[in-house]
């Protein structure tokens, strides 16, 4: 079994819907694939995570009202019997799902946005990290022992900044997969809160501002700049994980600086 076949039954591998020889198979290959591995390993936290029940999500009011008011509409055209006949029934199911896709508000919360989805999987590592005590593959708060560290092992740089005399400290680095693809993870530390941020690189997307989410209580911060794309996550609050990102970027501008 190769990567592409694993990806595609990996879903099907962890609801345990898999026959016996293709769970083996895909097993073996998980075995031999650290990518895979990891990637099978990120969507088990994930999974983990919403039977939790951790992500929940509520349609806004405004939904509500387009659902009643299409329900209204398709009965209004029923024929004149004591119940609405299946062709009305389906054609307000019907409407039921345009609408709830025009209105994008339920659709965003049960399909999520590629950023969302993306969102879901930095979190799972970040869990993952924390949960499996594999927070750094190297441990050091010295970013000339920690980015050459990652030379050989990746296929881009990866940008280190010292942020000690800013109050984030630096603890190590390791390499994660976001995406099935690789990531290097940089973790900082403000007191006991572990700050994972990990970078990727996007040289088809261009410069983006920063944007902040939330997810299971965890802040996360992503933007896009020089083709790197960056993830910051923490169970800081908002301000002063803001604070960490605004003096990383700062730092890393200056450190680009002749």
């Amino acid at each position: 079994m190769n990567c592409e076949q694993t990806r595609r039954l990996a879903d099907a591998y962890l609801d345990g819907e898999l026959d016996l020889v293709r769970s083996l198979e895909l097993e073996d290959h998980l075995r031999q694939c650290a990518l895979c591995a990891a990637a099978c390993q990120n969507e088990r936290t994930l999974m983990h995570s919403f039977s939790a029940g951790g992500l929940r999500y509520s349609a806004p009011a405004a939904l509500g009202e387009r659902v009643r008011t299409a329900l209204r509409s398709a009965v209004r055209v029923a024929p004149s019997k004591s119940r609405p006949s299946w062709r009305v029934l389906s054609m307000a199911a019907a409407i039921l799902l345009a609408v709830g896709f025009a209105g994008g508000g339920l659709y965003d919360r049960l399909v999520q946005k590629p950023e969302r989805q993306l969102a879901a999987q930095v979190v799972a590592a970040h869990i993952r990290s924390l949960q499996a005590a594999h927070l750094t593959d190297v441990a050091s708060s010295d970013r000339h022992t920690v980015k050459p560290w990652f030379s050989g092992k990746l296929d881009f740089a990866v940008p280190t900044v010292d942020l000690d005399t800013a109050g984030f400290e630096l603890t190590g680095g390791r390499l994660d997969v976001l995406d099935l693809r690789q990531a290097a993870a940089l973790i900082y530390h403000r007191r006991q809160h572990a700050i994972n941020i990990f970078i990727q690189p996007a040289p088809e997307r261009a410069d983006a501002s920063l944007r902040e989410l939330m997810q299971q209580g965890y802040h996360l911060l992503h933007w896009t700049a020089a083709g790197m794309d960056y993830w910051a996550i923490s169970d800081l609050n908002s301000r002063e994980l803001r604070e960490f990102v605004g003096q990383f970027q700062e730092r890393l501008q200056a450190d680009k600086s002749p």
